[in-house]
């Protein structure tokens, strides 16, 4: 599969064909997903980059939960 040009998600969104963003969940874990995992769960805290593809996605009309 082919990366995703960096900040650009409407490549990947359009590959879905007749699927709208609006259709769409992605549920995502936190510790190891979006965080490094550390000793200490609470002082985890989420990259900086993952935090921008969620708001991507969330401008795109993707809805997103982290569990």
């Amino acid at each position: 599969m082919p990366a995703v040009p960096r900040g650009n998600l409407k490549p990947a969104l359009n590959k879905l064909g007749d699927v709208r963003p609006g259709q769409l969940l992605l549920a995502t874990d936190f510790d190891g997903t979006l965080a490094p995992i550390t000793e200490q769960p609470e002082s985890a805290s989420a990259l900086p980059a993952n935090l921008a593809y969620l708001d991507l996605l969330i401008d795109s009309g993707v809805r997103v939960a982290v569990i």
